[in-house]
């Protein structure tokens, strides 16, 4: 009977393995910390500053029912 040959086509099993980047993960983990050592307020700030915006604002709003509803 006639059967496929066995042996894949493709050389992939010849390519080097990937080394693991341990100094890019590293440099990422350093630069994480530095920011949430230095920059945490301004994250803070940056991630729930709208909650304090819409407290202060909402409030102040009026809205024209009848023209929001009017098609244009």
């Amino acid at each position: 009977m006639n059967e496929a040959d066995p042996s894949p086509s493709d050389k992939s099993d010849d390519l080097p393995k990937p080394r693991f980047p341990v100094r890019r993960i590293g440099s990422l983990v350093a630069a994480l910390l530095l920011l949430l050592r230095c920059g945490f307020q301004m994250g803070q700030t940056l991630l729930f500053g709208w909650i304090g915006f819409a407290r202060r604002v909402l409030p102040a709003m009026e809205v024209n029912w009848p023209e929001s509803f009017r098609g244009q």
